[in-house]
């Protein structure tokens, strides 16, 4: 669902809201009247105006790119701060207007103002820091834009262009509902008196999970009605109302993913509570862990700074062993090195929990030994456990026999040497871990042997990772086994478990395991990391390689690996080979017919892809291909590839033509990538493919010197050109670049003297011009830039332009304060 949510209508509407309450006289009346600076509210509508017009590209894109659905995620927040911002100056003026009319000032009012700070000129610091925050975080994002290709439509809304969602104020007994909802209350409350807002004293529910809030009002222990509270993620909120105690109708207090280090005294007044999803111990006898021991809780409880126990019978009386609702339990003590060893096993042992526990986490546990309960009945439901940074722990409880357990992470324990029989339960004739499916190691710096035998028949997945001196012992035979992941065991000479269902396998750095078996058709995905030079080993993977039915195949490091090249693999779909494989010369493509992904980095002797003459028309389905670091490469060579749509070549120094016909070989081309290829010469007779959207060159001198005849002026669909380390002194000339390209980033040109104005006004389109690192530009053109440009940024090395583009002072200053942004460097100047 969050998906769905981040652009469309609900971050349109969201924008739609910041744009109407920029517009309005009220907040630029604000400014004024405060002596504030007015700019950021003109920079801010800019940002503001700027993303809008790639919400659609973005919001298309999200759904195959993570990163632009990260960025989405990104503007989503950044606009719900700039609302938040707009929604305080809006409360703070209709609050000046109420007490202006207002004789008497209630009791809310009152904590109102103390709320906003002691004196008016304190508040409007702090949010004329919160304009300059927000501005700088939209600043990064709109820098985006060219990096993640995005383009510009008639964007998520614009002034006026959409109808405004209505936001609501549903205050009544059931709650409030939705973001809008919840500050449109909290500010209404904020600004109200006592009898305008009586009907909060109803109140039950009250969500402001997400919110930028920072602390809540006195006011808030008034609400004596209020069962549910949610402070979930608001990331910015670092204290409770120290009387939060008198709430004793409160049942759900969740206040996870905060600031908060601390929480009110007395919480054991609560009678009510039953979710309480955080407990920081603190040192004095009202925040003491004993202030649980009254609480009938539910759910999911983390007990935080358990080093402040410093009575373990304060930890008995926390009664954890009475509280059967309790599912999910974490026990952290702080990560400094301490000698209270005794101090915390003691307290270990007093918190023990109900039977009815279904998950267990125990980080930074000073102890040198686990408690009794772990070896009794206790633990008999739990599912999950995690045992994370105990470094002292020189023995791990017996757990072998837990009947429930399915998932086990221990991690960080650098005091295990051996996990021998104690660990299984001390039974060689009882096999351990049956309901076992998860099993974690990891950073376990200094252990070195496992015993392990007869163990595991339903584990599914076994995670090693960084365990540099472990030598012997993996299980035997794991036939449930889905996922072999090892990472980091440089030591380990262990035979690799036997496991008929695998189809995950994963090793790295660990090139002294060995394997005695090809695993089955049911592998789907390998991995292998060297470096390794044990040819037994290199033997295994490439039988595994040629005779199993494998998905995806990344090996690395590993130059003395010979890939099969003997029969067609017909399910292979990603491949990923880096610093391996020095054999390999040619790349026969059309032994991989669904192969959709291809990379190829720093293979020494690889000279060409090729596909055989008998399957030139064979249909090929990459869609990705990266060659990179191959110092002998010399040919793409002639093959079809209709899907291809992502094409990144790099540092190949012998590389000297792109295949001839590309217009007709890649028609699907979106996006070419070319870096450091000092030999290649120019683009393929023909011109390049005509959908391709994106070209960035970076140092390559000959190509750049044959830019007149790329071709590019027909090429209708080419948005963005980024061109880095080019030896010109004039860029671009007539008639080199296409009209709609939007987007022109030039950046380390170190000879640039000029730009060209009869090579930039008729590109009609432009939009955003870029200029880095281009010391000797000694200005713009005396004619200007083109009307349609919107955004300008100069950056890095350019201080001759910097100086002329001064604003007011410069000689360039009139060429550009048209454009509605200029940014130089990290600083908006229009």
């Amino acid at each position: 669902m969050a998906a769905e949510l981040v652009g469309g209508a609900v971050l349109s509407a969201f924008l739609q809201v910041a744009f109407d309450r920029l517009a309005s006289p009220d907040v630029l009346d604000y400014f004024k009247k405060r002596r504030l600076n007015e700019m950021l509210v003109k920079k801010l509508n800019i940002m503001l105006l700027s993303i809008n017009t790639v919400i659609d590209d973005a919001e298309e894109k999200q759904f195959a790119n993570p990163n632009v659905k990260a960025w989405l995620d990104e503007v989503k927040d950044a606009v719900y701060d700039a609302e938040d911002v707009l929604d305080v100056i809006r409360y703070e003026l209709t609050k000046c207007k109420q007490l202006q009319e207002a004789e008497i000032q209630t009791t809310i009012t009152s904590k109102v103002r103390d709320f906003f700070g002691a004196s008016v000129s304190s508040f409007d610091k702090e949010i004329e820091s919160r304009m300059k925050q927000v501005l700088e975080i939209l600043e990064f994002l709109e820098s985006r834009k060219i990096v993640l290709g995005l383009k510009e439509g008639n964007g998520g809304v614009g002034v006026g262009s959409v109808r405004k969602v209505p936001t609501t104020s549903l205050v009544d007994e059931v709650g409030i509902y939705g973001r809008d909802d919840d500050k449109e209350v909290i500010v209404k409350w904020l600004q109200s008196e006592k009898d305008q807002s009586s009907n909060l004293i109803h109140l039950r529910y009250l969500d402001l999970s997400g919110t930028g809030i920072k602390k809540l009002p006195d006011s808030t222990c008034l609400l004596y009605n209020l069962q549910t509270l949610k402070l979930a993620n608001c990331e910015h909120l670092d204290e409770l109302p120290s009387d939060l105690h008198k709430l004793i109708n409160l049942r759900h207090l969740d206040f996870r993913n905060t600031e908060l280090k601390k929480i009110p005294q007395k919480l054991g007044k609560l009678k009510n509570l039953q979710v309480l999803t955080s407990f920081y111990v603190g040192t004095c006898s009202e925040s003491n862990i004993k202030q649980l021991g009254e609480l009938d809780l539910h759910g999911t409880l983390s007990i935080l700074e358990l080093q402040n126990v410093v009575y373990p019978m304060d930890a008995l009386a926390a009664k954890l062993k009475d509280k059967k609702h309790l599912e999910e339990l974490l026990l952290k003590w702080n990560d400094q090195n301490n000698d209270e060893s005794q101090n915390e096993r003691d307290v270990l042992e007093k918190l023990q929990p109900h039977q009815n526990l279904k998950k267990l986490s125990i980080r930074y546990y000073g102890g040198t030994r686990f408690p009794i309960w772990f070896s009794d009945d206790t633990l008999s439901n739990v599912v999950s456990l995690e045992l994370e940074n105990c470094k002292y722990c020189f023995l791990l409880p017996s757990l072998g026999l837990l009947p429930s357990l399915k998932s086990l992470s221990i991690k960080g324990f650098e005091g295990i040497v051996a996990i021998g029989p104690e660990f299984h339960g001390n039974d060689s004739t009882t096999v351990s871990f049956i309901c076992l499916e998860i099993l974690k190691f990891e950073e376990m710096a200094n252990w070195e042997e496992w015993d392990c035998k007869a163990a595991f028949p339903c584990l599914k997945e076994l995670h090693i990772k960084n365990c540099p001196k472990l030598k012997d012992h993996l299980p035997g035979k794991l036939p449930s086994l889905d996922r072999l992941k090892i990472k980091n065991c440089q030591q380990l000479v262990a035979l690799v478990p036997w496991a008929p269902a695998i189809s995950t396998m994963s090793l790295r750095n660990c090139a002294k395991v060995q394997m005695e078996y090809v695993p089955s058709s049911s592998l789907k995905s390998l991995r292998f990391d060297g470096p390794c030079m044990d040819v037994p080993l290199l033997e295994k993977i490439e039988n595994t390689i040629a005779n199993t039915c494998l998905e995806r195949i990344h090996i690395a490091d590993c130059p003395n690996l010979e890939f099969p090249l003997h029969n067609s693999y017909n399910f292979l779909l990603r491949i990923r080979i880096k610093s391996s494989c020095d054999s390999l010369r040619t790349f026969p493509l059309d032994l991989f017919p669904k192969l959709q992904l291809l990379q190829l980095i720093s293979c020494s002797k690889l000279e060409m892809i090729s596909v055989s003459e008998g399957h030139k028309h064979d249909p090929i389905c990459l869609t990705k291909m990266q060659i990179c670091d191959c110092p002998k490469f010399v040919s793409v060579g002639g093959f079809s590839a209709p899907r291809l749509e992502w094409c990144h070549i790099a540092r190949l120094e012998s590389l000297k033509s792109l295949p001839g016909c590309m217009n007709i070989l890649f028609p699907s081309l979106k996006q070419l990538i070319i870096i450091d290829c000092p030999q290649l010469e120019s683009f393929p007779q023909g011109g390049l493919p005509s959908k391709l959207r994106d070209l960035s060159i970076f140092d390559c001198p000959k190509l750049i010197a044959s830019r007149m005849e790329w071709d590019l002026h027909n090429h209708s669909f080419l948005n963005t050109l980024l061109i880095v380390s080019a030896d010109v002194d004039s860029f671009p000339e007539p008639g080199l670049l296409p009209p709609t390209l939007t987007s022109l980033y030039l950046s380390k040109c170190s000879s640039l003297t000029r730009l060209d104005y009869k090579g930039l006004f008729h590109i009609t389109s432009l939009t955003e011009l870029t200029l880095k690192d281009c010391p000797t530009l000694q200005c713009l053109p005396k004619e200007g830039l083109p009307t349609s440009l919107s955004y300008l940024e100069i950056r890095g090395n350019c201080p001759l332009l910097k100086q002329r583009c001064r604003k007011l002072k410069g000689e360039d200053w009139g060429k550009i304060s048209h454009i509605p942004c200029v940014k130089i460097d990290d600083d908006i100047i229009t």
